[in-house]
């Protein structure tokens, strides 16, 4: 936290919190609902490094969580505004900003912003994620699966598949590349790892190796269920 900051408590965690109940009031005005709550309450709880911090303030969680509730429904109810379906996504929206102050004020006495921390974590994660995809062309199976994907494009454009049609290419593409991408990585590790021949080491590359057979062949019956069709009635 910088010098010109240290006189704002928790600064980052107020401008976060604005932030949050500004986001889940559009959602409100846009689709009347506050389950989007849900996930980032999920998010918060579900990580084991949040989750230690977070149950040790569980009992003030739940009790600002019913006072946030009380208070805005009451306000709600004062402007004629308030249902009772709504007293469950209060209830959530109220966990949600009491969990984020616990979990921010906890960082921001150690001088951590932990929503950046966080993005500049997924920002590295993208990078290197788009990184792996040098091994492109660095393996032959990955290059020749790569040009077969593009191929199956070029038809899918000429046949003018459906929505649903693409959706299914799209999954047996993804499946199959993803697999060879993960077969690569398997190989290049067992590699590094054992520097003489292992008969399990052998068996964990043909293991690697059958599971990217079985998502081509699974491809395979994929595309010939979209294609053929298309095929018979061209003739």
């Amino acid at each position: 936290m910088s010098k010109g900051q240290k006189n704002i408590p928790y600064i980052h965690t107020v401008f976060w919190l604005l932030f949050l109940a500004a986001f889940l009031g559009g959602i409100w005005y846009l689709f009347e609902t506050l389950l989007p709550a849900i996930p980032f309450i999920v998010l918060m709880w579900l990580r084991e490094e949040f989750f230690v911090i977070l149950k040790e303030h569980a009992g003030r969680i739940a009790v600002s969580a019913i006072l946030f509730m009380l208070v805005v429904g009451t306000a709600l109810a004062i402007f004629g505004a308030f249902r009772l379906g709504m007293t469950a996504g209060l209830f959530l929206t109220g966990v949600l900003m009491s969990s984020y102050a616990a979990l921010g004020g906890y960082y921001e006495k150690r001088g951590i912003d932990i929503v950046v921390r966080e993005l500049r974590g997924v920002k590295r994660s993208f990078r290197d994620a788009f990184a792996g995809f040098g091994a492109l062309g660095k393996e032959r199976n990955l290059t020749f699966h790569t040009a077969a994907a593009s191929a199956v494009v070029v038809a899918g454009i000429l046949a003018s598949l459906s929505v649903l049609e693409w959706a299914l290419l799209s999954i047996a593409m993804a499946l199959v590349i993803s697999s060879e991408l993960l077969n690569f990585a398997i190989e290049r590790h067992v590699d590094a790892v054992v520097k003489y021949h292992d008969g399990n080491a052998k068996r964990i590359k043909d293991a690697a190796a059958a599971a990217v057979l079985i998502a081509a062949i699974t491809a395979l019956i994929i595309g010939g269920i979209v294609f053929i069709p298309h095929i018979l009635g061209a003739l």
